[in-house]
């Protein structure tokens, strides 16, 4: 919220239209009683008293313009936890990998097999989570 009585900083405006694009009335409330205003609560803004200098339209319209800037707090709390997972997953897969390279017998060297597919499948979900969450 912007001091309206200090006019040495940023302020912003609203653009005034009898012919609003979209057909609905704009809504004022003002509970400070600035401006000479009297609506202290939500009401139709053309319902509002306003000195002669201002202009009771039915409808207002405004724009946003500026720079987005990236998030200067760090990772979003999703991309930590795929970075974690991602890190964990690459962790199991080469412990599957040493259980295959140690596995004797047909059946052993089978189930090693299976779970270093499972490990490399974990992999690849993870890296997919970290892409879209970071």
């Amino acid at each position: 919220m912007l001091d309206a009585g200090n006019f040495s900083g940023p302020q912003w405006f609203w653009a005034d239209s009898d012919n609003g694009p979209f057909g609905n009335p704009a809504f004022y409330r003002n509970p400070g009683g600035g401006f000479d205003s009297v609506c202290a609560s939500f009401q139709i803004r053309s319902t509002c008293l306003f000195p002669d200098s201002f202009h009771p339209s039915h409808d207002q319209s405004f724009s946003l313009s500026g720079t987005d800037t990236p998030d200067a707090v760090g990772p979003s709390a999703a991309c930590v936890a795929a970075k974690a997972k991602l890190a964990k997953t690459k962790t199991a897969l080469k412990s599957a990998v040493r259980k295959l390279k140690k596995a004797k017998g047909k059946a052993k060297k089978k189930r090693a097999a299976k779970a270093v597919k499972k490990a490399k499948a974990a992999v690849k979900a993870a890296d997919i989570s970290v892409k879209a969450n970071c």
